[in-house]
């Protein structure tokens, strides 16, 4: 394509050979090239970005279950990508970002002993608190199915619209061009390969401290987090008046959770009495959250047709699946209880590590004298989900 017509983002813009200061913290934005840290743009406030060569991160788009707490997410991630690296998830860190398509998360891999390195190196900087990211994520995010292509220095850095990147070599750029379909490309820097050349596309005009304000990925997450910045005064002020309010909604909270409690006391003990009047009287467990509902409809439905009503098998059936389940140990999760009264079916969803925990799930839940139809295994958010439908004999 043709070079775009405005100017390529400044990039490297080094400081003079040996005159790099130690930066107490400074905020701004850096280009880390082997032991070197070249300063690209200087905040008088704000963060603080180093980018890293993108040869030593490997960049994924992942499909993730919907799991809402990030920590969880963070926990998932390694592995989400095990199968699609070449080495043991214990010789490489493996960080997650932006969510970059509904499901779809970007997620940065690299080794270990790499990570170390960096980190030393803000350290000697001053740069202990500062967010590491990949350099080709510097780059504007096309759209359609393009390309942003920086090229300096005999090396090419690459944005796809996925919103992933790499950098490869000058001479791998159209190889690697060429195996992705051939797509236009937003071009920066060096003229591109003859080949490349099409129609320019335009240009997002955001700059480039804007995009990294807030990073599509910051390697520095785990072991590896950046440790908190010091406050001013006035921000320790702000984080005060917050701390007191959120202390007072805390107080409402409590108390409208012992109210909650106290309703929820009452209400057990009326469906306790209520069993009692059964004949013969249910015996109900310490824990009726699974059961009060179904047990409550029951005995309406009895009293409204004056009696004649088929006895429920969902406590006793309940009650033997939960008492088999637990012989296989804590590695099966129960995730959902259903109960069939006119076919007298229970139906169990569990989550288990893999398979074989579930066939093993299946196979006490026999032993204990019922019927199991198992339900096709799944992929869960951290192993294999599978549902049961269970009967009597």
């Amino acid at each position: 394509m043709e070079q775009a017509p405005t100017e390529r983002p400044e990039y490297v813009t080094g400081l003079d050979e040996g005159s790099e200061p130690m930066l107490r913290n400074s905020s701004g934005i850096w280009s880390l090239d082997g032991e070197r840290l070249a300063s690209v743009e200087d905040f008088d406030e704000g963060p603080a970005v180093v980018l890293v060569p993108s040869e030593h991160v490997l960049l994924l788009a992942v499909d993730l279950p919907p799991i809402a707490n990030a920590m969880k997410r963070r926990q998932a991630a390694p592995f989400a990508v095990e199968d699609r690296i070449a080495q043991p998830l214990d010789e490489v860190h493996v960080a997650i970002g932006d969510e970059i398509a509904p499901g779809r998360w970007l997620i940065g891999v690299v080794r270990h002993d790499t990570m170390r390195q960096w980190i030393a190196r803000l350290g000697t900087a001053g740069l202990t608190h500062a967010a590491l990211v990949p350099d080709c994520l510097s780059l504007p995010r096309p759209a359609g199915n393009s390309w942003s292509v920086d090229l300096a220095a005999g090396r090419a850095m690459v944005r796809p619209a996925d919103g992933t990147g790499f950098a490869v070599p000058l001479g791998l750029l159209e190889r690697s061009w060429r195996s992705a379909g051939e797509p236009e490309c937003v071009a920066f820097g060096d003229e591109l390969p003859p080949p490349m050349h099409a129609p320019s596309l335009e240009l997002q005009a955001e700059p480039l401290a804007e995009r990294l304000l807030r990073p599509a990925l910051d390697l520095r997450q785990g072991i590896y987090a950046a440790p908190r910045r010091r406050v001013d005064a006035l921000w320790k002020r702000v984080a005060t008046v917050a701390a007191l309010g959120a202390l007072a909604h805390a107080g409402i909270a409590i108390a409208d959770t012992l109210a909650l409690r106290n309703i929820a006391e009452q209400r057990e003990q009326e469906v306790r009495q209520l069993a009692q009047t059964r004949q013969p009287p249910v015996i109900l467990g310490p824990d009726l959250s699974s059961t009060a509902g179904t047990l409550e409809a029951q005995v309406l439905a009895e009293a409204e047709s004056g009696g004649a009503v088929q006895p429920s098998l969902f406590l006793p059936l309940l009650t033997r699946a939960g008492g088999a389940l637990a012989e296989v140990g804590p590695s099966v999760t129960w995730r959902s209880v259903g109960y069939d009264g006119s076919g007298q079916i229970l139906t169990i969803e569990v989550e288990a590590a893999d398979a074989a925990t579930l066939q093993r799930a299946a196979s006490a839940l026999q032993g204990a004298g019922l019927q199991v139809t198992p339900g096709a295994p799944v992929s869960g958010g951290m192993g294999s989900i599978a549902s049961f439908a269970v009967r009597g004999q």
